[in-house]
């Protein structure tokens, strides 16, 4: 029969684990760390619920490195985008070859934390300035500019008459009429993610950090460098565009409840603005 004593204690005390262990008559074995691999899951951002209407959009941009959070541990979703975050966000997500030369804008001094994307956004074709030389880095960016500039950095054009294919939304009289061809293109490649209504576009509504990651995966998806959201996503009735070339809208399915957008306040509402120029005196992009 084993007796323990106090000098046995002592001595195990000054002893490592595997040799107490041989002590007891028992083998030691050294085993290495228990190591946990994390699953392979999208980023997690601490205010994107999993129900979050773009919250598919947002995790799998942010796994690519084209959208980042803030260093709180947040998305802020909801946050209108401005011209200069825009432009940082079309920066990260494209490759294009330069399409004209560079140019100085008044507004956007060298050492603008956007500058070179802006830069690379106007060379590459994506956006371009105002009349008056600036670029205004600083000003929200409605959903119409957004979409325009997608289409016109991806040289995208619309299939059939730009009027009928924009019968699918029921705001088709506030795109404005510089916005036309690129809003129809971009819907026909289906880049145009409209919630809480597919129907309703909301033109002249200031991009939130949610719309422009939707926009943006699915205009990636439209060039065939990401792969389309799985069907089950519940998102997915909210993109507009499948197979449209003749203008028939397509057929209205029932809408799944999500969390909805934050109330837009009129602060965040962006009045029609003067468009701005592009490489032809008629033609206008952002």
């Amino acid at each position: 029969m084993f007796l323990w004593n106090r000098s046995m204690s002592n001595c195990l005390r000054h002893r490592s684990a595997p040799t107490a262990l041989v002590i007891f008559g028992m083998a030691a074995t050294v085993l290495p760390p228990l190591l946990i691999s994390r699953p392979a899951v999208a980023a997690n951002f601490s205010d994107v619920a999993f129900n979050y209407w773009a919250r598919p959009f947002i995790e799998r941009l942010a796994d690519k490195g084209i959208i980042k959070g803030f260093p709180d541990g947040t998305f802020q979703p909801d946050k209108p985008v401005t011209r200069a975050e825009f432009a940082a966000m079309i920066r990260q997500g494209f490759t294009k070859s330069q399409v004209r030369s560079r140019r100085d804008f008044t507004d956007v001094p060298g050492s603008y934390w956007a500058a070179p994307a802006i830069e690379q956004a106007y060379t590459t074709g994506f956006m371009s300035g105002y009349p008056d030389g600036e670029f205004r880095p600083s000003q929200p960016i409605p959903k119409v500019q957004v979409l325009v500039s997608l289409a016109a950095g991806l040289d995208l054009t619309p299939t059939g008459t730009a009027a009928k294919i924009l019968q699918v939304y029921k705001d088709a009289a506030q795109i404005p009429d510089y916005a036309t061809n690129g809003v129809a293109a971009a819907t026909q490649k289906r880049i145009v993610v409209n919630y809480p209504d597919r129907q309703f576009l909301e033109p002249q509504q200031t991009a939130t950090r949610g719309d422009v990651a939707a926009f943006i995966y699915q205009a990636l998806v439209s060039q065939g460098q990401l792969s389309a959201l799985p069907g089950q996503e519940a998102v997915n009735q909210y993109i507009v565009g499948s197979a449209i070339t003749g203008g028939h809208p397509p057929t209205t399915q029932p809408m799944t409840p999500m969390i909805p957008r934050v109330p837009r306040f009129s602060l965040t509402r962006v009045p029609r603005l003067t468009p701005p120029t592009w490489i032809k005196p008629t033609t206008v992009c952002v």
